[in-house]
């Protein structure tokens, strides 16, 4: 899977902005279309301090290192070495590069560079914004300086590097003002088959860029607005009162300030909620130079947002609304107007929905919910409350989506909570992640959102006690939340879950480690030691607990899931009754 690293040298205004995309962006072309690649390399990763070219007496840089090579030993290639090969270009598939690896050992994974060069004729007056694909990294580099690029120079660099595309979801771009001259671009490249294909291109055109420094990012959120029926009018809440969408203040050297929101076109009875009641806008942070920033908003509702009911009797799809956002950067004001869509949930046993929150770091995240078959009067939680079946989701995996929300059976009297973890790879279910899990099942037993006013009583939800599933890494997310808050658990039910990272799948194999620094790769470990759930396994003394496994899974091996310290705590749980 091939990344990116920028570098450059000479006159360079370059700024990260990790996981967006902006959908503004009117036409995009490759960096450069010939490239030759160098490997297979050994597998590494860059937090554990490793580079195989590193061991060359005369290494300097990667990329020079590598322009001064014809081969290098490489356990990775069959035939013991590494060498170059020139990457096939197909326009036809948004100018995606192939790098071959015949020779590549496909039992592990390996790494690669891949190498272009490039020429810019012409300075277009503002940043180009680049985005290439998948995680790694992208260095640029300036190898010939222009007249105008010297004279202009700011804060000269030898490298420049940036994030790649992360999570594959197109939100990872990176911004350098170019000066016309000569460069030179270096591609980090992984995976695991016979070749490695990868995009990067420039959008040189963001629609209104040239007179609006702002730049809207194609990374909303927004809750369900439910409709519940009774006696055929259906009244309408709101699954959350926050909402977040994302800017990228695109000047290299002036602060976006003065930030306010106004809503327009909007459905009766929605409001932005102002910090006084003498605000008519509401108020937005500051924006750094080159920072692209999640924008909280916050709504309330009046007794007219109750009726969304049409004229004609039929119920709305989505609500649609326009924010104007305003800001002042370089002594001029720019604006730029929001579009948000608030999908519509018909409130049912056998459809979920999702609500947002503010999450631990004060950022808005979503989650899904599956009400249960009946209210909670009665429900055997007792205080009236109905229980939480917290379900933690694999990697890869919308958790909103419908593939995800109906794979559980609709309960009687319980809720069915699905945490998005923040994203649909996110980490693990490790840090953070777990977190946002948590947070997401507080605040939904604080809130109920979604649940209209008058009958939060019918459909309480006890937030100290929940039954714990999950699935492949999710089922990883059920061992850690089984493991480290027991006290809270009624029952944990992982499936196809690994103990911990750091023996599960390519993670056991994957890594050189002879490459590698090997304080840094005890530090390391001593810091996800927090989330092995094998050595919490004590902890589950006492604790219901059902794992399944796939005997013929060959992406969780049932090996990843048990281990002799689980058996010999669950063995002593058994003896003990």
């Amino acid at each position: 899977m091939p990344g990116f690293i920028l570098i450059p040298r000479g006159t360079f205004a370059f700024f990260l902005f990790a996981l967006f995309s902006f959908s503004n962006a009117s036409t995009d072309i490759p960096i450069a279309r010939h490239y030759r690649a160098f490997g297979p390399l050994p597998y590494t990763s860059s937090e554990r301090g490793l580079e195989p070219l590193k061991v060359l007496p005369f290494y300097s840089t990667v990329l020079d290192t590598l322009l001064s090579l014809k081969t290098f030993p490489s356990e990775s290639a069959v035939g013991g070495k590494a060498s170059w090969r020139d990457c096939p270009y197909n326009k036809s598939a948004k100018g995606v590069i192939t790098a071959p690896f015949p020779d590549a050992d496909r039992h592990l994974p390996y790494n690669a560079w891949a190498v272009a060069n490039f020429s810019i004729q012409k300075y277009i007056g503002r940043p180009h914004l680049v985005q290439c694909s998948n995680p790694a990294t992208i260095k640029l580099r300036q190898a010939f300086p222009s007249f105008e690029s010297r004279v202009n120079l700011s804060s000269p660099s030898s490298e420049i590097s940036c994030p790649g595309d992360v999570y594959e979801d197109g939100r990872s771009i990176c911004s350098a003002r170019l000066w016309p001259g000569s460069y030179q671009i270096l591609v980090q490249l992984s995976s695991f088959s016979n070749s490695s294909s990868f995009y990067c291109n420039f959008f040189t055109d963001p629609a209104g860029l040239s007179s609006n420094l702002l730049l809207t990012i194609d990374d909303i959120v927004t809750p369900h607005v439910v409709l519940k029926m009774r006696n055929d009018r259906a009244v309408a809440t709101l699954a959350g009162a926050h909402c977040s969408f994302t800017l990228m203040n695109t000047h290299d050297q002036e602060w976006a300030t003065g930030g306010s929101a106004e809503l327009r076109d909007a459905p009766d009875g929605l409001k932005l909620r102002p910090q006084s009641q003498s605000d008519s806008h509401f108020p937005l942070p500051r924006i750094a130079p080159r920072q692209v920033h999640q924008l909280r908003i916050d709504f309330f509702t009046e007794p007219d947002f109750l009726n969304q009911t049409a004229a004609d009797g039929r119920l709305p799809e989505s609500l649609n609304i326009t924010i104007a956002v305003s800001y002042q950067i370089a002594d001029a004001q720019h604006e730029s107007l929001i579009e948000l869509s608030f999908d519509v949930a018909v409130w049912s046993e056998l459809t979920s929905y999702h609500f947002t929150y503010i999450d631990v770091d004060g950022s808005v995240q979503a989650a899904a919910v599956l009400p249960p078959r009946q209210n909670c009067v009665g429900a055997p939680a007792g205080d009236d409350k109905c229980s939480v079946l917290l379900s933690t989701h694999g990697a890869g995996v919308d958790a909103v989506g419908r593939a995800w929300t109906e794979s559980y059976q609709v309960q009687n009297q319980s809720w069915v909570l699905l945490p998005t973890g923040r994203r649909k790879f996110g980490m693990n279910w490790e840090g953070p992640q777990l977190n946002s899990a948590i947070t997401a099942l507080r605040k939904f037993a604080e809130d109920l959102p979604g649940v209209p006013t008058d009958e939060k009583d019918l459909w309480k939800v006890r937030g100290d006690r929940w039954l714990q599933a999950g699935h492949s890494m999710g089922g990883h997310g059920a061992l850690l939340l089984s493991t480290h808050y027991p006290d809270m658990l009624v029952a944990a039910l992982p499936a196809m879950g690994w103990l911990r990272l750091s023996t599960s799948g390519e993670a056991a194999y994957k890594e050189q480690l002879p490459y590698s620094d090997a304080a840094s790769r005890a530090l390391l470990s001593l810091a996800s030691s927090e989330y092995s759930a094998d050595l919490y396994a004590e902890n589950l003394l006492g604790i219901p607990f059902l794992a399944r496994v796939g005997s013929d899974d060959d992406n969780v091996p049932r090996r990843f899931s048990f281990r002799r310290q689980v058996g010999r705590t669950l063995s002593i749980r058994i003896a003990s009754y």
